[in-house]
């Protein structure tokens, strides 16, 4: 978690980070949330009602469990002490001009889960 907050920090730009253990998948699809979909977004049971914002769904055959968003993310797969494999989905615009391009941001990204993360491997997708 702080990783992805410095680095959401110095490009200000919302990023996702999610246990991937908590959220057996086939894949990922993004959309914008439909009427009545939400999600838990931390201990004390608050809801996010994702109606019309774009939402980061674990896909598993037809189900879509609804786990990320650049506002807030699922408590279902939010990462912990003992997160070992962590996914991050970094909310760049596509049109964006005069700012750091999307490599420089993955690059610092990897550099600081190297720095502070004991065993790093990681693939860039």
């Amino acid at each position: 978690a702080d990783v992805n907050n410095v680095i959401s920090l110095k490009y200000l730009i919302p990023i996702s980070a999610w246990d991937m253990d908590l959220a057996p998948m086939e894949g990922l699809t993004f959309r914008p949330g439909k009427e009545d979909e939400s999600f838990i977004f931390n201990p004390s049971g608050q809801i996010l009602d994702i109606k019309d914002l774009i939402t980061g769904f674990a896909t598993d055959g037809s189900r879509e469990i609804p786990i990320i968003t650049p506002v807030k993310d699922s408590q279902r797969t939010k990462t912990h002490e003992g997160t070992k494999n962590v996914a991050f989905a970094i909310y760049y615009p596509a049109a964006w001009t005069n700012s750091p391009d999307i490599e420089s941001i993955v690059a610092d990204t990897c550099l600081l889960l190297k720095e502070f993360c004991s065993r790093v491997t990681y693939t860039i997708v």
